[in-house]
């Protein structure tokens, strides 16, 4: 092969580059640095070539004989065109290596195809201003290794191959880094790819066998949405040891189910979701550490999951599961934002949920209890699902996703509590029936686009809210949504970035009256339900910021209920005080029992006295 008369020349001058000196007593050997060459000026310069036989390669007098030990070599080359090298139906060994491959445009072109190849590599080849670098389709025993791509559409994109290696590649400056799909028996490690306005690595289809490890990710746009750093799209995938960073996801699956996959060990950082899944079954996630990440861990619509282990620091939520079945989480360590847990159906917060802790405290996690009571400061956190009679007290909630939940319980009560400081609210309740919030203060809760504010009720009935300091949460203060006969009464609910105290459609039936409420930010209350009472009937409503009574004998409840406060009273000074004192309460509740003893009496009167006559 003719070597040119470039290369001759570089050689030249790389062997001028260092010149020496001789002096009396030493020898002084002084560099001149070389000059800045175009790198593709060493190669010798190709036309496109293919290779469809075994046959082929002896035909173009490679060196090699096609051996384990002397494959063919394909070296030094440079290809300037769209589809410079097409390798199909080969079972001899060949090595692809130290050459150069471009077509001008990122638009054109895929510089080397595999099909149905068996023992094939590619080595140190650098490709640039490409669609594609490499494609390798229906292949066995394939490396591809220390490469580098830049400035291409699409690194490397691999589909149905057994027993492939992809080793310390550099991918940078691409739309889309490495693409896999139906990889089996694999191993993809050591590899750098960064830049990406797609995604940085894609794996697809079924990977049973395959690794992915000791990988770096990192300053993927994802401009697509749902994608990320590494995107997981199929089944059976090991993913061990990889320092991903500085994208919108870290590592996720939202379009596609995926499925047996494990995910160990990795280091993400600097991304607004560490770990996003959707529809996946049957997976791992352990002793991954995620820092300075908005959401650690989001999994919804899911199954089978276990997240054991992982070390979490987030800015708004460490581990967030919605609508998902037969979690396993135990022995997280979460900072701000803890655990989240959300759904519409009982099966959806039945999980084993142990040894986990926010800031230090533990998760509480208590599931079918009865008539039990808690009573000293043991949790960060609370989780009561499908309990009776459980009574809560002396708490100080902070720092978790929400304060307390609780879901599908019945008669419990949370009193005498801090709870403040949470990502996402300080106290919800979804499905219950006679519950109790109580002397409580629930402040500067809600630091999420998503944020529920204070209490939040759904389709929860006969719930007490009564005593409560209720003020500067990012929500509202009190929210009521399908929920129905509350009462909600006694409580300070001030400068909340929403309303004060919303009753969403179907909240039903609800009494309103001797609350303090005032300066929040959107509203002071809104009424979209029906048959709410806003005073007691008799002489007491509420205390209202923006009411004058100059101006109106009645306070209009924003909404489309037309609802108002027949007694209300003005409220012009902030304080930290609850506006009725507790022997006010009892003489308010004296009167009303009275009243309702004496109609009772008048009934009963009327009714024997009708008897008599008849």
């Amino acid at each position: 092969m003719r070597i040119s008369k470039i290369a001759v020349l570089l050689a030249t001058i790389l062997i001028l580059q260092s010149v020496v000196f001789t002096t009396q007593n030493h020898v002084v050997t002084q560099s001149i640095e070389p000059l800045e060459i175009q790198l593709e000026l060493a190669y010798t310069p190709h036309s496109a070539m293919n290779i469809s036989s075994n046959a082929d390669f002896a035909a173009n007098s490679w060196n090699g004989s096609g051996t384990a030990g002397d494959p063919y070599s394909i070296s030094g080359l440079s290809f300037d065109t769209s589809y410079p090298v097409r390798i199909e139906n080969t079972t001899a060994y060949f090595s692809i290596e130290n050459c150069y491959f471009t077509s001008g445009s990122i638009y054109d072109g895929t510089a080397i195809t595999m099909e149905n190849v068996t023992n094939g590599n590619v080595q140190s080849c650098e490709f640039e201003a490409l669609y594609t670098s490499i494609v390798v389709y229906r292949c066995n025993d394939t490396t591809i290794q220390t490469n580098t791509m830049r400035n291409v559409s699409e690194g490397i994109h691999c589909f149905l191959t057994y027993r492939l290696e992809i080793v310390s590649n550099q991918v940078e400056n691409v739309t889309r880094g490495i693409s896999l799909s139906f990889v089996f028996d694999s191993s993809i490690t050591s590899n750098i790819v960064h830049d990406c306005t797609w995604f940085g690595v894609e794996l697809g289809g079924w990977g049973t066998g395959s690794i992915f490890s000791d990988n770096e990710i990192y300053n993927v746009i994802d401009v697509w949405g749902g994608f990320g750093a590494l995107s997981i799209a199929g089944d059976g995938w090991l993913i061990l040891n990889n320092v991903i960073h500085d994208s919108p996801r870290g590592i996720s699956s939202d379009f596609w189910q995926a499925e047996s996959c494990n995910i160990t060990g990795n280091e993400i950082s600097d991304c607004s979701q560490g770990i996003y899944f959707g529809y996946v079954e049957d997976m791992i996630i352990l002793d991954n550490d995620i820092t300075n990440s908005s959401f650690g861990i989001i999994l919804w619509e899911s199954d089978n999951v276990e997240i054991q282990s992982n070390v979490i620091d987030s800015n708004y939520e460490g581990i967030s599961i919605r609508d998902s079945l037969h979690m396993t989480i135990t022995d997280n360590q979460l900072s701000f934002g803890g655990l989240e847990i959300d759904g519409n159906s009982p099966s959806h917060f039945r999980h084993e949920v142990t040894g986990n802790t926010v800031e230090g405290e533990p998760i509480g996690f208590l599931i079918d209890e009865e008539d039990l009571e808690i009573s000293d400061a043991q949790y960060g956190q609370l989780f009561v699902i499908n309990c009776t009679r459980v009574t809560i007290e002396n708490q100080n909630l902070e720092n978790g996703a929400i304060g307390i939940t609780l879901v599908f319980s019945t008669e419990c009560e949370v009193s005498n509590s801090v709870i403040s400081n949470n990502s996402m609210g300080g106290v919800s309740m979804y499905y219950t029936e006679d519950c109790m919030v109580s002397d409580c203060s629930i402040f500067q809760n809600g630091y999420t686009f998503y944020a529920r504010g204070g209490i939040s009720l759904y389709s929860s009935n006969g719930t007490s809210i009564v005593n409560n300091m209720i003020y500067m949460n990012n929500g509202s203060g009190i929210d009521l949504h399908s929920s129905t006969f509350s009462y909600i009464y006694n409580n300070l609910v001030t400068n909340n970035s929403r309303m004060g105290i919303e009753l969403s459609p179907g909240s039903n039936d609800n009494l309103i009256y001797g609350n303090a409420i005032g300066w929040n930010e959107y509203r002071n209350a809104e009424d979209a339900g029906i048959y709410n009472s806003w005073d007691d009937g008799i002489s007491l409503g509420n205390w209202w910021s923006n009411y004058n009574s100059t101006d109106s004998d009645v306070y209009e409840i924003e909404g489309r209920s037309n609802s108002q406060d027949n007694y209300p009273q003005e409220y012009h000074t902030w304080s930290m005080v609850l506006p009725l004192q507790s022997g006010q309460i009892g003489v308010e509740i004296l009167i009303i029992s009275g009243l309702a003893v004496v109609a009772i009496l008048v009934v009963i009167l009327v009714v024997m006295k009708k008897k008599q006559i008849l």
